[in-house]
């Protein structure tokens, strides 16, 4: 048993030694990115009024990611920093429709498109949500 151990203790002694030599690196890295989880996170999704999802890449030319990234580009070029009020998403959320519908490439069978964003926030030790409509399309 003891002969076993050795190597695995070894061979871990060896990985920590090399990383300290080595320096800044992943796994041993500083960077806020990888060394701490932020207090919130959002993502985006599609439905109808229903409240039937509606697949992103089944009609757009677009990832949530991308969504993501358009999302924090407009926030940037407006100046917009923290919470944003209600009137502000639904500029945004018309503001990413618009880019949406610029990479469709198949009808939405629907009449009305919600685009949500799901805000995901640490409180009391606990995960919890909150879902934004940002914008709608079509009739109500």
């Amino acid at each position: 048993m003891l002969k076993k151990i050795i190597p695995d203790v070894s061979i871990g002694v060896c990985y920590v030694v090399l990383s300290l030599l080595i320096g800044e690196c992943h796994p041993f890295s500083k960077e806020s990115m990888y060394d701490s989880f932020p207090d919130r996170s959002y993502t985006f999704y599609l439905s109808d009024t229903r409240g039937q999802l509606l697949p992103l890449k089944k009609y757009y030319h677009f990832t949530t990611n991308e969504l993501t990234h358009v999302y924090n580009a407009i926030c940037e070029s407006r100046d917009l920093n923290g919470d944003r009020e209600a009137e502000q998403m639904q500029s945004i959320g018309m503001t990413l429709m618009e880019e949406l519908n610029r990479r469709r490439f198949a009808a939405v069978p629907t009449d009305s498109i919600q685009l949500h964003q799901v805000n995901y926030f640490l409180q009391n030790d606990s995960i919890h949500t909150k879902d934004i409509l940002m914008y709608e399309t079509g009739s109500r």
